[in-house]
């Protein structure tokens, strides 16, 4: 697992470095025009230089802000909200005393509008105007109706001064015509973008002198873009013909043909390289050589960098390259026609090795499985579950166990075990129906431990419904096992989690238990630890039942004093905020504790 510090140095949250990019102050006045909009939409091809105008812009006029790449994983709302935390944190600083902006945690979702309102206000206020938000690559998550929503929300609650900027393949959708038609929002499509006359000489005077005939029949076959300009030129600079290049029919297909001469035109060990780098989306400087066992790896990548030659360079503490969608969709396809079978499961083996090591786990997990690696694969999701359940991103767990065989699945206690934890706060039967699976699997395997934390998920579960608590019965010898002498230490997280859950299952169907003031001790120990917040809150608010519903309301000051510290802590789950200050305040008015245990 990664600590934060390094999650913020993802590629999906830094702006591209530009390297002897065209200045086109034609389209910087553009975008300063529509800049006075809450909106910037720019719509056209893949290779028109949609991105590197934007950096431009936004190097140019100095203007600070956050720039996202968006990807298919964005189109879970909460993984996109957790990534927009972390990008502002790193943009402000991690000595700031501000509270972290919220995750979208399960019980936010009966209403994710107006927590993407809440959201985007309080981001919007912490970023100084005038300032921007980039969604880079918006086509990749556009699909998602939800993400659209959420997208349309930050345009109508972006104050003066800040402007959401979107690049993308693809017009606006139907969500966004209201506000169009409010003048909130600025289309820029393909049109303005193509490459000029003399935009076109200025690209091309670094990769070889032409005269003007040349430099005619190289914009007319272009088609003022950008990518194909590029690709022409350095046709050109290998010594073709001019009147071997044929102006494009298609985008797609032209970007195919050029590449390819490009890349059938390198050497053996370029066209490896290039077919090894395709697997990573982002290549770390670090892992350019590690993962080609070449020393010439990140030597190529610069040079292709800065020969544009559809590779980009991110700013971040270590250097990112980037292969432009395209070209990596390009070699991602050359390698499956080029290296066999065993080749392309040993590369892709490799690179998720490499990237779970730089913490791009989401990443890391779909190489996993294109290269059948289940046993890689069941120890990512086992290590992380916790993790992503925690800021909000149970649906990557749900997504990534149904990636998984079946089969395999069912014989994994812990899988089931993490599955069902995952929709506790989505779906409680669900979860309940899972964790049941989870828990007799466990016994199968003579797993204790998997027994006693699917029981605690069970308590869990019927708790965050709070209707009907008979079938706890069920669950409470389950717990008891906790306390077996053969039974394995357990970290800390998970005894908390365990005694917790007894201890409340306990004071609601048997108060008379022998096992009840064991629980109640070392609950109150454990309180005093450093388990999660997360965790702590729930057992300090079992623990304040506990006394109010046994009379020993000296236990319920005591663990009321533990929790009103925790209720401040930033990251406290809403519900469980709600239930500690519930439970706070029915303690007072059993004790009439006006101070709250002060």
């Amino acid at each position: 697992m990664v600590d934060e510090s390094q999650t913020t140095q993802l590629a999906k949250l830094s702006r591209p470095r530009l390297f002897d990019a065209l200045p086109r102050e034609r389209l910087f006045a553009l975008l300063d025009d529509a800049d006075t909009r809450s909106a910037l939409w720019i719509a056209a091809p893949p290779g028109a230089g949609k991105t590197t105008l934007v950096a431009g812009w936004l190097e140019s006029r100095g203007k600070l802000g956050i720039w996202y790449q968006v990807d298919a994983g964005d189109a879970d709302p909460a993984s996109f909200f957790y990534y927009l935390g972390v990008a502002e944190r790193a943009r402000s600083g991690r000595s700031r005393k501000l509270r972290p902006l919220p995750l979208l945690t399960p019980e936010h979702l009966a209403d994710v509008a107006g927590f993407a309102r809440r959201f985007f206000r309080e981001l919007f206020s912490r970023l100084a105007a005038p300032a921007v938000l980039v969604l880079d690559n918006f086509q990749e998550a556009s699909t998602e109706a939800v993400f659209q929503e959420i997208v349309r929300i930050a345009i109508e609650n972006a104050p003066p001064g800040m402007s959401v900027v979107i690049v993308s393949r693809v017009v606006p959708d139907v969500e966004f015509a209201l506000l169009s038609a409010n003048r909130l929002l600025t289309l820029i499509e393909w049109g303005p973008l193509k490459l000029t006359r003399e935009e076109t000489r200025q690209i091309v005077r670094s990769h070889a002198p032409m005269d003007d005939r040349l430099l005619d029949a190289l914009h007319e076959r272009s088609g003022g873009w950008a990518a194909g300009l590029i690709l022409l030129a350095e046709r050109l600079r290998r010594g073709a013909d001019i009147e071997d290049l044929s102006a494009p029919d298609s985008l797609h297909d032209v970007f195919d043909y050029f590449a390819g001469q490009l890349f059938d035109r390198s050497d053996a060990e370029t066209r490896l390289m290039l077919l090894q780098l395709s697997y990573l989306p982002n290549i770390r400087a670090s892992m350019a050589e590690s993962l080609t066992g070449s020393a010439s790896a990140l030597r190529l990548l610069e040079q292709l960098y800065r020969h544009h030659l559809f590779t980009d360079r991110r700013r971040s503490t270590e250097t990112v390259y980037q292969f432009h969608a395209l070209f990596r969709a390009f070699l991602r396809h050359r390698a499956h026609d080029e290296l066999s079978p065993a080749q392309q499961d040993a590369v892709a083996r490799l690179a998720a090795q490499k990237l779970e090591q730089a913490g791009e786990v989401e990443a890391a997990m779909a190489l996993h499985v294109e290269a059948r690696d289940w046993t890689a694969a069941q120890v990512l999701v086992l290590r992380e579950a916790m993790r992503l359940i925690s800021q909000g991103r149970w649906r990557i767990i749900v997504d990534w166990v149904g990636e998984l065989p079946e089969v395999l699945v069912a014989k994994s206690c812990w899988l089931l075990h993490w599955l069902g934890t995952a929709w506790i706060g989505v779906d409680p039967p669900r979860a309940r129906s899972i964790l049941e699976q989870a828990c007799e699997q466990a016994a199968a395997e003579g797993d204790v431990l998997c027994q006693v934390q699917s029981a605690a998920g069970m308590v869990e579960a019927y708790f965050l419904e709070y209707t009907v608590f008979t079938p706890l019965d069920r669950w409470i010898p389950i717990l008891d096992k906790m306390f077996d002498a053969r039974m394995p230490p357990m970290e800390i997280n998970a005894e908390l989690r365990a005694q917790s859950a007894m201890l409340i299952a306990l004071v609601y169907r048997l108060p008379d238990h022998k096992r009840l003031d064991d629980c109640v001790v070392r609950v109150d120990e454990l309180l005093r630890t450093g388990a999660d917040v997360n965790l702590r809150v729930t057992a300090a608010r079992y623990l304040t039942l506990y006394g109010c519903f046994t009379g020993h309301l000296q236990v319920s000051k005591r663990a009321v004093a533990l929790l009103l510290p925790l209720l401040a802590e930033p990251t406290v789950t809403i519900f469980r905020r709600i239930f500690g200050w519930t439970v706070t305040n029915w303690y007072a008015c059993n004790a009439s504790d006006v101070a709250l245990g002060d």
